[in-house]
């Protein structure tokens, strides 16, 4: 694997992950203020959340642990999560598509 490949994996993990939270974040603030909710309100919301879940991968399991220390700290998890996941997703791509190959 290149660095190049790394990076740019990496890179896409942090701004979907962002992205998702953003949408968590709107569908749990958002939708908290109606007394029903429709079908599609349901959906966004499940997708959303559970969308952020899977993204943040190792980093959710942790996440109780990781309110009391430092900001800088915490960011620098979300970024090392980052590159574990795009890692992880690089060996995984690698691995289907040399397979499938041969």
């Amino acid at each position: 694997m290149k660095i190049k490949h790394i990076v740019i994996a990496a890179m896409l993990h942090f701004t979907l992950l962002v992205v998702f939270y953003f949408l968590a974040l709107g569908a749990t603030l958002g939708l908290g203020f109606k007394d029903e909710l429709t079908t599609f309100d349901m959906i966004y919301k499940f997708i959303s959340i559970n969308g952020m879940k899977i993204l943040a991968g190792w980093g959710w399991l942790f996440q109780g642990y990781l309110s009391n220390i430092h900001v800088a700290i915490q960011w620098l998890v979300v970024l090392i999560n980052s590159l574990t996941q795009g890692v992880l997703f690089l060996f995984v791509y690698r691995k289907w598509f040399s397979h499938n190959a041969t």
